[in-house]
């Protein structure tokens, strides 16, 4: 579809005395939710039975009044009246009372006036997580003009004419959010519900881009960013558009495929000196997708899970040891999942990245790792469950394959790890009495052929690859 829209050159503001200003403050951004919030609170909605509304907001922007100092903007000869008074004019101007597409400050004052609206219906804004907001009987998930209506079937119609009713918003059945498609289907199990998420359309189209200019690829059966066969020449400059290629993998590799995130991570830390090694990892990875195209996140889904407090709350954390060999630092892996005793299997979020600082031991890198996950998802997913599920109870679950890390954080006043507390800036106290005083979560160990996080530290060859990626999708717990 074709859209015509009015946008003002934001980065072309000056301000009264002809000096070049930003109009905007420092603090003033509108941060969207992100992909880890999108899918807990769609996991707790198909555990309680919710359907879900996805909705747009038509010239959301145009719907906030701009706020801040005043602007004057020069119109397009387009858009001048047909009048005596604007003919006559020689440079004519006009103030903006609408919060324009292109200006600096317009997402904000347009957050600002959404969140306004949706607190007067009742609503409240996470403290957790941006662009989530929720009740006792609904929670609705805003990035910038797209929402997302979770509620009961019985009062899904009346919050839909409530919201309709402040904005130009039209909702229809959850099919697609920001090009990532739901698909639903009942289990054979009486009570249970597959959900699948994926961007089959996103990956074709990106491949079908990247073999219109560099050729047809070959499917190869693991995204293994090693070279099989080196070079001379592989430290030479490569001919590809790294950061483009980069650009478009993270976010495929964030909304669904969790099997591409350690070698999407691997290709991002060399976007700034791609080589032709690069090259040929991108090409090899471009055959992966290729050949899994129709892969993407699968949950299974029990409500019996969610109404008898049988859920349990998993991350399972891993780490190399100096395995990236130009810095000597280590790589942190970590996947958080649900699992319930009577079946509900989702994966909520993953990660993999480089560590800050170089570990000088398995057991400093494994407790590195730690800390990433539970700084970058876990807690996060913890406090957003009991925000929009305020009666849930279930058990939180962090497990290492790595004994040295676990008895470290029951001793940690010892030398070396007093050492590690102020080289690597950890607080080891603050773990210490999450786990043994106040036990938000338990620390457990998993043996490291059943780790979920194992792929998400290290290249491995086709057959354990796909032995370790199997085991993640089923969530299996015991080798």
């Amino acid at each position: 579809k074709w859209k015509a829209r009015a946008c003002a050159n934001g980065a072309w503001i000056w301000d009264s005395y002809g000096y070049q200003t930003k109009a905007v403050d420092e603090d003033m951004y509108n941060s969207p939710v992100n992909f880890r919030a999108f899918r807990t609170t769609m996991m707790m909605a198909y555990l309680r039975k919710w359907c879900a509304r996805q909705g747009d907001v038509a010239g959301a922007y145009l719907e906030a009044d701009l706020k801040g100092p005043p602007v004057f903007i020069r119109l397009p000869q387009q858009l001048r009246p047909d009048t005596p008074a604007w003919k006559n004019t020689d440079d004519p101007f006009v103030k903006l009372v609408k919060a324009l597409y292109g200006l600096q400050r317009s997402g904000f004052d347009w957050a600002a006036k959404l969140e306004k609206a949706l607190k007067e219906q009742g609503y409240n804004k996470s403290h957790t997580e941006d662009g989530v907001f929720y009740n006792a009987n609904a929670t609705i998930v805003v990035y910038v003009d797209d929402l997302v209506l979770c509620t009961t079937r019985n009062i899904a119609e009346k919050a839909k004419k409530d919201l309709e009713g402040i904005f130009p918003l039209s909702f229809e059945d959850m099919g697609k959010f920001l090009g990532v498609r739901c698909h639903e289907k009942f289990n054979e199990s009486p009570g249970m519900t597959n959900v699948r998420w994926e961007q089959v359309h996103y990956t074709k189209h990106m491949i079908d881009e990247f073999e219109a200019t560099q050729g047809v690829v070959y499917k190869t059966a693991s995204p293994d960013t090693r070279d099989p066969a080196p070079h001379a020449n592989d430290d030479q400059p490569g001919v590809l558009d790294g950061r483009k290629w980069v650009g478009s993998l993270l976010y495929l590799s964030r909304c669904t495929r969790w099997d591409i995130a350690h070698a999407v991570g691997m290709l991002a830390r060399k976007a700034s000196k791609w080589t032709k090694k690069e090259d040929k990892a991108l090409v090899r990875l471009m055959g992966y997708l290729k050949w899994t195209m129709e892969q993407g996140l699968e949950w299974t889904i029990n409500p019996k899970d969610f109404e008898e407090n049988e859920l349990v709350l998993h991350m399972h954390t891993d780490s190399d040891l100096a395995g990236e060999i130009e810095t000597a630092k280590s790589t942190t892996g970590f996947v958080v999942a649900l699992r319930g005793r009577y079946g509900t299997r989702a994966i909520l979020d993953w990660g993999s990245k480089r560590q800050t600082h170089i570990a000088r031991s398995s057991g400093q890198a494994e407790m590195q790792a730690l800390v990433d996950g539970l700084t970058m998802s876990f807690l996060f997913i913890i406090m957003l469950i009991e925000e929009i599920a305020p009666g849930l109870v279930f058990r939180k679950c962090v497990q290492v394959d790595n004994d040295a890390a676990r008895l470290g954080l029951g001793n940690y006043r010892t030398s070396a790890m007093r050492i590690m507390a102020r080289t690597h800036r950890v607080n080891l106290a603050w773990l210490h009495e999450m786990i043994y005083e106040t036990k938000i979560f338990e620390l457990g160990r998993v043996d490291t052929k059943v780790n979920w996080a194992n792929y998400l530290t290290k290249a491995e060859h086709p057959g354990e690859f796909a032995r370790q990626t199997q085991c993640v999708r089923k969530l299996d717990l015991e080798a």
